[in-house]
């Protein structure tokens, strides 16, 4: 007996099939009425579809951003200046700001400073020795007689005509006769060159005596030396002046003030002025270890300096800046704050009694304010000219004004006022 199997499968499932077949037969039967199916892989979309499609997907784009869109509205708030000069004090004993009595709490400071330097000397001076040596004077004058020539009597020396004098009076010996032999008396002393120099440092020489030309005793009396004269030198050197003594303390009283107003403003409070005329000299001494007119290329100085003086809080003088710029500033404005700026010069200082008096000049901006929520109401709907003619005309104090469309190709204003933005500086 032959066994028939059948395997069923549900019908819809792709890929579903159906078959008969005997056990140990070779050849299965076909189900009788059984059709087959078509293939649904091989349906395609029409052309059309795909050549309207992107067309479709950019109009709904377009669309979507048209009626999404925003404007955004950047633009600088014309600001004027305004200014004024006040008077206010400072005091250490006061408190607090008494912005009625323009009055600010002060501190003292004061700081030391010391210093030694090594200054040059600029005034100059010719330094210089007369050149000297021994000379024997020759009195060979006859009839034998002796001779006294006075001190600062004048020699001529043959070689290189150079003066030298005695710095004495002297009474060369008459001279003597040995036989037919005429011995000439002699005195050896020392001469001193006329002038400062090497030049008078001469050789061993005879030497006239010009006091005695046109007398007996001219060609019977003179002197020679044996060795040259030496020591005659003359140069220009370094000479301390008495400008050089005060343009030196001077300095140190300028060097010294600076590093003392360096270690006060190093040491005020971060919030507090700094103003160098604020503060004084109070002590200074200086001395220098060489006189005027002493021959040196150098010399030192030292000196030591006090200095003293007040200073505040500038955010107390900028609260009290903005208090007195207040009832300046016109109803339909408003004072820009953060454009303040406070310059002061002290008038009177009294460091002992803690009180200076200053005058502040201050400058600030002024601007007139735009009420944001009527702008967006007035623009909202408008035409880009539209909304140009309308911040023109009732916003005028808006400058370098930019109308920022999103998408671009916006021509007006969106009606929702959410979708317009502001963007305003000072």
């Amino acid at each position: 007996m032959v066994k028939k199997v059948v395997d069923i499968i549900r019908p819809g499932r792709k890929g579903a099939f159906s078959a008969s077949f005997s056990v140990g037969s070779k050849k299965s039967k076909k189900r009788p009425g059984r059709k087959k199916r078509p293939n649904k892989k091989g349906r395609k979309i029409p052309k059309f579809v795909w050549a309207v499609l992107p067309l479709a997907i950019l109009l709904i784009v377009f669309l979507y951003l048209t009626f999404t869109g925003s404007l955004l509205i950047r633009a600088v708030i014309e600001q004027e200046p305004i200014e004024l000069s006040a008077e206010a004090e400072i005091f250490i004993e006061a408190e607090a700001i008494d912005f009625d009595n323009r009055l600010i709490k002060g501190q003292v400071f004061t700081a030391e400073k010391s210093m030694e330097r090594s200054f040059p000397a600029t005034g100059l001076a010719i330094q210089g020795e007369k050149a000297s040596g021994l000379i024997t004077i020759y009195n060979n004058h006859l009839p034998a007689k002796s001779i006294s020539l006075r001190s600062a009597t004048r020699f001529l020396s043959a070689k290189g005509s150079k003066i030298f004098r005695i710095d004495k009076g002297v009474n060369v010996p008459a001279a003597k006769k040995e036989g037919t032999k005429t011995i000439p008396g002699e005195i050896t002393v020392k001469a001193y060159a006329d002038e400062e120099g090497e030049d008078y440092n001469v050789e061993a020489s005879q030497f006239s005596v010009p006091g005695l030309a046109g007398t007996a005793y001219y060609y019977n009396v003179w002197a020679e030396s044996e060795e040259a004269m030496a020591g005659g030198f003359k140069k220009e050197t370094k000479q301390i002046s008495e400008k050089d003594i005060e343009d030196a303390k001077e300095d140190l009283r300028m060097l010294l003030s600076q590093e003392a107003l360096g270690i006060i403003k190093s040491e005020l409070p971060s919030d507090f002025a700094f103003n160098e005329e604020a503060f004084i000299e109070d002590e200074f001494s200086a001395s220098c270890g060489e006189d005027a007119g002493a021959l040196k290329e150098t010399f030192n100085c030292s000196a030591s300096i006090k200095m003293a003086g007040i200073s505040f809080s500038q955010n107390d003088l900028e609260e009290l800046a903005l208090f007195l710029l207040e009832p300046e500033v016109p109803g339909a404005k408003e004072l820009n704050s953060e454009s303040l700026s406070v310059d002061f010069t002290p008038k009177t200082l009294f460091v002992e009694q803690g009180k200076m008096i200053i005058k502040a000049e201050i400058t600030a901006k002024i601007y007139a304010p735009v009420k944001e929520a009527i702008l967006l109401s007035q623009i909202a709907g408008k035409s880009k000219s539209e909304v140009g003619d309308i911040l023109e005309k009732d916003f005028n104090q808006l400058k370098m004004v930019e109308l920022k469309f999103s998408p671009f190709w916006l021509n007006s204003a969106p009606s929702n006022q959410e979708r317009l933005n502001l963007e305003l500086t000072l």
